[in-house]
């Protein structure tokens, strides 16, 4: 058992100074390449700074992967091409913007390549002993959790190091399910992209060096998304909730918003969780990175332990009442936010809220 922590840790060394380097090196050459991020008035950066660090991270993670851990794809060769294609999906957005619409039809086809491998939602989990097959719901629930999750990762990718912290805090509970139940697919992915993370986070750290970019938030969300969904097969669809918690709640939070306050729900704004705290700390970035990422410990610990262990019948509204929470107490952050009290006025003189220009709307 030792031994082979000490050979986790060696690997993980490895991944991590490769990373390392290839940010190094990206950094130093992307202002040749396209790669950078023009701040807009949605930025909290003010510089030109360079982007796409998914870009020298999963290069790094594929060839860790191919020379260090080959046998973590072996079943899963078609999840492999998927995730590389939505690598390129993410790499060719940063370059170019790609619509909306498109990537939806680009992860749903890739997700469905997935599903080929068995990675699918195939029951809504087990109650009273019961459990409640999907059937013909499988394959579109499982589209809706991963486009959903992909797209919630990618909308918290707002503020210098909260994306990664937070993917890493995720990840570290779905090793854990991995290594419990002895699934090296589970296990594998994990071992490999969080020293990449944290190499990552060297550079990404208030203030960043580099953004993740759409070549990153993307596939990171996508990979996450599908080993949630794999985790299924030994945990509680409750108890993942509690895993992805921040990415899920924002998400919904912000869209129950949004149609309050008669928008588009793909109105970009800076009303995300993190736009609040970041105005709440008047300016504190790692504040709120610090307080968003312990909350998503809190909700990891919650899901690791408690829930395991309360009634059925109470875990779901558990859940729910947490989310409840989290919108009322952002709304009244959100009392002195100028955005949300300039459309608020609106609303009360019966004004249609219209969209702003933005350099990219997120799916």
């Amino acid at each position: 058992m030792n031994f082979q922590f000490i050979i986790i840790f060696i690997l993980s060394l490895i991944i991590f100074f490769i990373s390392l380097i290839s940010l190094k090196v990206f950094i130093r050459f992307v202002a040749h390449t396209g790669f950078i991020d023009t701040p807009d008035h949605r930025s909290n950066h003010s510089i030109i700074t360079p982007s796409s660090a998914g870009i020298p991270v999963f290069i790094a993670i594929a060839l860790s992967s191919m020379f260090l851990s080959p046998e973590i794809f072996h079943n899963y060769t078609t999840t492999a091409f998927g995730i590389f294609l939505i690598f390129l999906l993410g790499a060719y957005d940063d370059l170019k913007d790609i619509r909306a619409r498109y990537k939806v039809i680009i992860i749903a086809l890739v997700t469905v390549l997935s599903c080929w491998d068995g990675i699918i939602i195939m029951n809504a989990g087990t109650y009273f002993g019961y459990t409640i097959p999907l059937t013909w719901l499988a394959i579109p629930l499982t589209l809706f959790s991963v486009l959903g999750f992909t797209n919630a990762l990618n909308l918290i990718d707002g503020v210098d190091g909260l994306a990664g912290t937070i993917s890493i805090i995720i990840l570290g509970s779905l090793w854990s399910i991995g290594y419990q139940n002895n699934d090296l697919f589970l296990m594998g992915l994990p071992i490999l992209i969080i020293p990449a993370l944290l190499a990552f986070l060297i550079y990404n750290w208030y203030p960043a060096k580099i953004f993740m970019g759409d070549s990153g938030s993307l596939t990171l969300g996508f990979v996450i998304s599908l080993l949630s969904i794999k985790a299924l097969e030994y945990v509680n669809p409750i108890v993942m909730l509690f895993l992805i918690a921040i990415p899920v709640i924002d998400t919904f939070v912000i869209i129950s918003r949004r149609r309050m306050y008669g928008q588009s729900i793909f109105h970009p704004d800076k009303n995300h969780a993190h736009h609040v705290l970041y105005n709440y700390f008047k300016g504190n970035v790692k504040m709120t990175v610090i307080v968003i990422a312990l909350l998503q410990l809190v909700y990891t610990i919650l899901g690791m332990t408690l829930v395991k262990i309360m009634p059925q019948a109470v875990t779901l509204p558990f859940f729910l009442l947490t989310v409840v929470a989290w919108y009322f107490v952002l709304t009244r952050l959100c009392d002195n936010h100028p955005e949300l009290m300039r459309k608020r006025s609106l609303r009360k003189k019966g004004a249609f809220f219209q969209s702003d220009q933005s350099k990219k709307v997120k799916i």
